[in-house]
């Protein structure tokens, strides 16, 4: 029987091979657990292949070694990240999950089943309209149950573009529409002709920090969480690294803390030490040891 012909590796349009594009593509999911969808590595390629253009470099091996191996290579590889990631997001993106924590925070504060400042963490927090919108919700959830609002949230990205957006507050009008016309009166101010900048009394409950949950060995906040919000990450892992990162999520919960992920994105495994809490639409979990 004859060999089969050998694997010719062509460059796409980029000038970047399938076998240099594989190699960014390990890099990228060894580093950050995120995999990018065959509908996106057009996308993905374009852009290393702009950045190379930027740097004059002409040769995507010599690129890859440089970011790989160099002492500047962290530095642009951060950059090269932001460019690759999905930053896709808005304010109060699947509302429902919002709605139930409102619920369910505001039960427990009237029942005095919460002590002292609420605490919660957004996961993956891109550019921050997830922060702000939990934010909101334990306002709302304050008042309703007749408290002084005191939390704090802290959101997390591995992006750091995505990260000044957030710290900025600062988004165009036309970001706005998942918005109610009273949270805009409340929780924002005018900034120039079609700006909003999230005002002070909210800004100031709202953190953001650079950190990339599968390289922390421990959790980034010295205490446990009431709440820990993680939509739309998991969907991009791998559902042993799922896993991984969810166990993860659970050490840093406190007992009786939430946990909310995306709609089916652990719709076939309850992590150990959670309960599912039945919410219609939504897939919220309480730690129960």
């Amino acid at each position: 029987m004859a060999n089969p012909a050998p694997r010719i590796d062509f460059p796409d349009d980029s000038g970047i091979s399938d076998r240099q594009y594989r190699l960014w593509k390990e890099m990228l999911e060894n580093r950050t657990g995120v995999r990018i969808a065959p509908d996106r590595d057009r996308f993905a390629r374009g852009q290393i292949a702009r950045r190379m253009a930027e740097l004059d470099v002409r040769d995507p091996d010599t690129y890859f070694r440089e970011v790989l191996e160099t002492l500047s290579g962290n530095a642009e590889w951060g950059l090269l990240l932001d460019r690759l990631l999905n930053k896709e997001t808005r304010f109060f993106r699947h509302r429902d999950s919002f709605e139930y924590l409102e619920q369910r925070i505001s039960e427990r504060l009237a029942r005095s089943e919460l002590a002292g400042t609420l605490s919660a963490w957004s996961v993956g927090c891109s550019t921050g309209e997830e922060s702000y919108s939990l934010s909101m919700t334990l306002y709302a959830a304050c008042n309703a149950a007749g408290h002084r609002p005191r939390f704090g949230v802290m959101g997390t990205d591995i992006s750091r573009e995505a990260l000044q957006t957030a710290r900025r507050g600062i988004y165009r009008d036309s970001a706005m529409t998942g918005l109610s016309v009273g949270e805009k009166l409340r929780f924002f101010v005018p900034e120039g002709p079609d700006h909003c900048r999230v005002a002070d009394d909210l800004r100031h409950r709202t953190g953001f920090i650079e950190s990339n949950i599968l390289e922390s060995v421990s959790p980034p906040f010295a205490d446990a969480m009431d709440i820990i919000f993680c939509h739309n990450v998991l969907i991009y892992f791998r559902r042993w690294r799922r896993r991984q990162v969810v166990s993860r999520l659970v050490a840093s919960l406190k007992v009786g803390g939430l946990l909310l992920v995306g709609p089916g994105e652990l719709s076939d495994w309850v992590p150990p030490g959670l309960e599912r809490d039945r919410y219609p639409g939504v897939q919220a979990y309480v730690r129960i040891e």
